[in-house]
């Protein structure tokens, strides 16, 4: 079970793990932490979003395309689910890994990119990141231009230990099937032994966005096609 302490608590009321491009114009300079194409396919999930007062949360769904419903109390519920792609980053200028999170129509974008990078790894191309749109607005689009005269011979090894990447870090929540129902039934992550006053509420992935879960592909009911569920 999946169960938030106080640390991990704090990690909804930050955006220091975060990637933003805030506003029209804006611009940054990242490494795709994969090392090849193939590895995208760690960091696809299908996911439930909890609500409330305005604040969402998302908890990884426990079953795969070929399981029953029966297989998750969320699914049963009808508990909104969407296509999360959660894109582990290298910042340039700030030294660390944040994370971008982004809707499915994001991921034959970032696979176009990456499939024009000359180096032996991906992370050893640097790319520009710049947003067009204005805060707020739901046509915001990026451009990424590879920054091909900085490139290295450097791997995500390089970078973080490739097993820490998880999308956890990324506000992911992970609960089992008996975890899901006291939701259902109360309205209430579980809390552990040291964390029952701060965790007994849904936390915020506050300065988070989801700009393009107004996709159209979004809005759409997801089928599980081809989505992997991390256990």
């Amino acid at each position: 079970m999946a169960r938030i302490n106080r640390e991990e608590a704090k990690k909804f009321a930050t955006a220091g793990n975060y990637f933003q491009l805030k506003d029209d114009g804006d611009t940054a300079l990242v490494r795709f932490l994969f090392d090849k194409e193939e590895d995208i396919d760690n960091f696809i999930m299908s996911v439930h979003v909890l609500e409330k007062d305005g604040r969402s949360v998302d908890v990884d769904c426990l079953r795969t395309p070929e399981d029953p419903i029966e297989n998750c109390p969320f699914c049963q519920e009808k508990i909104r689910l969407q296509v999360r792609f959660y894109i582990p980053l290298w910042d340039e200028d700030k030294q660390k890994v944040v994370w971008w999170t982004r809707s499915r129509g994001f991921i034959d974008k970032v696979i176009k990119q990456i499939r024009e990078v000359d180096t032996e790894s991906i992370a050893g191309t640097p790319f520009k990141i710049i947003r067009s749109g204005k805060a707020g607005s739901f046509d915001t689009s990026y451009e990424f231009i590879q920054q091909a005269k900085k490139a290295d011979d450097k791997f995500v090894e390089d970078f973080i230990n490739p097993k820490e990447l998880n999308p956890k870090d990324a506000g992911l929540i992970e609960l089992d099937e008996r975890a899901m129902e006291s939701y259902i039934e109360t309205g209430k992550l579980p809390e552990s032994r040291d964390n029952k006053k701060e965790s007994s509420k849904i936390e915020s992935r506050r300065g988070r966005e989801v700009e393009d879960d107004n996709d159209e592909d979004v809005r759409r009911t997801v089928r599980r096609d081809n989505i992997r569920s991390r256990r």
